[in-house]
């Protein structure tokens, strides 16, 4: 199927219609019939031993010396192709019995597992992953808190009175119940509450067709994510010793997350048909350039391609530093873990985050490479030494996507990197104005790129009070820039958290809210360094966090701008800046920033209120808006303005009401 195609199977509904359970056996017998010129027919196709069929190939009423030698040759390739076809047969359900267990009369053997790759994927969707559409070994990919049908093939029909059944799903190298990576449940036949339960696997069964059983699996909404291991356990009832055989011939099974399943913890709670864009879509943009000249690139990420989910997984597996564990299937784990990914160094690639040096910065071509770098493919001769924020966003979003956590990439200009945690970005003069540069650790970016992940807090969210309070969009930056915790990682942070300025809110909620609202600050320092003498000179509560934006969430491909039929950049911009701030300005967007800055250095500019600088012209006038208290009992009519500086003499002017001076009572 191609991609035009999956994307028409997605937007006709090709999910499958939600009543596939009750309709299994229509849907059996169509995918199993044979195609016919002139239609389909439910009957398999002729075996060699069918002499019949193949005297009715021969010419009504022609004596066997008439055939052509043509047609001889058509029944003879025929009969060799069906005698191969046996074999192999043999061979499979061979291969599939291990040896080592007889078939015995009592006990139920099973002879071969059918996962229903394509009914299932349609429900689950999943069916755009190239691997589930191997012509060999095709693999199954569900998504957990949902059923999904299997049937099992025995050597004779089940009897319920008399056999039992085991279903064993596992994942790591040492899987143990305690840590949720080994489950165990039995067969269930008439509990109808069989998967209510919240966490629990369970089956149950489906329809029975003589030795053909279907059976319906539930996986848990928060079951690990990763490959698991599937093994079916029967066992006779009424045998003394109790005669069991495991079947380990069952593939291994995908397991990701479901944003459509209101039990898992990335459930997604606006509009469902933005799950288009933030799962489903492959194709997207980057928004670049300067807040007043937006610009876009057009990205491919990629998370259906074959082998993609595979490196995935092994990604994901890494960030756990290889070790299995119930953490897996934690939203918030899993996403702070791929933040700091791409810092390892467990190949012999090494990719480093830097701004410097424009001119080794990797193009945009070279996004394909991306896998290469990290060693998950072979790539011996590639290397990359500075890359901008684009690619250290790109890698995390397409992971985010193959593992079904809902995610959007977003461009912030005049971008922040506050490298102390004051929410200020810091600039040091000298008493004669010029710049300490040896201070000046802070910077803005024109422009920085991260992520956005859905997740509910079910953790900071438990109390009736704030229930979700901070459930929804999370900031998850990959791009190393500050240490948390010991590691280069940030986020993932609440979206509302970051915009009431809660900083000790998990994680590096602070360091987020400096790129995006962060103080403009100028100081002096004293000549003898100490910092309890600094002095504010200026600040700039406008200068950080410009026009956020992210591609609209409309599931259709990003084409470049010179492209047939391709969209302006206003038409495809989707501007998010309310979600991380208030209004510039707003008493909730000062009360935010005083929060955050707390009583560190940034405090200063709340305790001289009113200092904010502009450009000014030397030799030219300039307005300048004083706010003052009044502490006197009588009215104040006059005031005195002094200005101090290496550009300027020094000034001390004084003015009363009507010299261009005016007081105004300001409640």
């Amino acid at each position: 199927m191609s991609r035009q195609s999956r994307r028409d199977a997605r937007t006709t509904g090709g999910y499958g219609d939600p009543s596939w359970v009750t309709d299994f056996n229509r849907a059996t017998t169509i995918s199993s019939s044979r195609v016919h010129r002139y239609g389909r027919r439910s009957w398999p196709r002729p075996s060699f031993r069918d002499n019949d069929f193949w005297e009715r190939l021969r010419s009504h009423g022609a004596p066997h010396a008439t055939d052509s030698h043509r047609g001889r040759e058509r029944m003879l390739r025929a009969i060799r192709d069906g005698e191969n076809r046996r074999i192999r047969n043999e061979d499979e359900e061979r291969s599939l019995v291990p040896e080592e267990v007889p078939i015995t009369k009592n006990v139920l053997t099973v002879k071969s597992v059918d996962l229903h790759v394509n009914e299932n994927t349609r429900r689950h969707r999943t069916f755009e992953y190239d691997c589930t559409e191997r012509s060999n070994d095709p693999r199954l990919v569900v998504r957990r808190g949902e059923l999904f049908i299997m049937a099992i093939t025995f050597q004779r029909p089940w009897h319920s009175r008399y056999d039992d059944l085991f279903l064993q799903f596992s994942v790591g190298d040492q899987p143990d119940e305690k840590d949720e990576t080994l489950q165990k449940f039995q067969l269930s036949e008439t509990d109808s509450t069989w998967h209510t339960q919240k966490g629990k696997w369970a089956a149950k069964i489906a329809k029975q067709e003589g030795p053909r059983l279907t059976i319906y699996v539930y996986t848990a909404p928060d079951a690990i994510i990763g490959e698991w291991e599937c093994q079916v356990t029967t066992s006779f009832l009424n045998a003394p010793n109790k005669e069991n055989f495991t079947f380990t011939g069952v593939p291994d099974i995908y397991v990701l997350f479901n944003p459509w399943c209101p039990d898992d913890q990335v459930y997604y709670t606006e509009k469902p048909t933005d799950l288009d864009e933030y799962v489903l879509n492959e194709y997207g943009c980057v928004f670049m350039g300067v807040a007043g000249d937006i610009g876009r690139k057009p990205w491919y990420y990629g998370q259906f391609q074959d082998g993609i989910l595979d490196i995935c997984m092994t990604i994901l597996r890494m960030a756990f530093d290889m070790k299995i564990s119930k953490d897996m299937g934690d939203a918030i784990a899993v996403a702070r873990k791929l933040s700091r990914i791409l810092r390892r160094r467990d190949c012999t690639h090494q990719l480093e985050g830097q701004r410097s040096d424009p001119e080794t910065v990797c193009s945009h071509k070279d996004c394909c490479e991306i896998w290469p770098v990290l060693g998950f493919l072979p790539c011996p001769n590639y290397s990359a030494t500075y890359i901008s924020s684009m690619y250290f966003y790109a890698l995390p979003y397409t992971v985010c996507r193959a593992l079904g956590l809902p995610s959007r990439s977003l461009t912030n200009f005049q971008s922040a990197h506050d490298t102390d945690r004051t929410a200020t970005i810091d600039s040091y003069k000298d008493e004669n104005g010029e710049d300490l540069s040896e201070y000046n650790a802070d910077s803005i970016w024109n422009f920085h790129c991260w992520n956005d992940v859905w997740i509910n807090r079910h953790d900071l969210d438990s109390s009736s009070s704030a229930r979700d309070r901070y459930s929804g969009w999370h900031a998850l930056d990959a791009t190393p820039q500050e240490k948390s915790e010991g590691r280069y990682q940030c986020g993932p942070s609440p979206l509302k958290a970051i915009k009431n300025g809660e900083v000790k809110v998990d994680y590096d909620t602070g360091f987020i809210f400096a790129e995006v609202n962060g103080e403009l600050c100028t100081w002096m320092l004293p000549k003898n360094g100490s910092r309890h003498d600094i002095k504010l000179l200026s600040h700039d509560p406008n200068a950080i966090g410009k026009t956020i934006s992210t591609k609209i969430p409309d599931g259709q491909p990003s084409m470049g701008s010179l492209a047939f039929g391709a969209k302006e950049v206003h038409e495809q911009r989707l501007d998010i800046t309310h979600l991380y701030k208030y209004p510039e300005g707003s008493e909730e967007e000062r009360a935010a920033v005083q929060l955050a800055v707390g009583r560190g250095l940034g405090a200063k500019v709340f305790e001289t209120p009113g200092i904010a600088h502009g450009p000014i012209r030397r030799g030219h006038p300039f307005r300048l808006l004083v706010m003052v208290s009044n502490p006197l009992k009588r009215p104040l009519t006059g005031c005195r303005l002094e200005i101090t500086g290496p550009a300027f003499p020094l000034v001390r002017q004084g003015f009363s009401q009507g010299d261009g001076c005016y007081v105004k009572a300001i409640k």
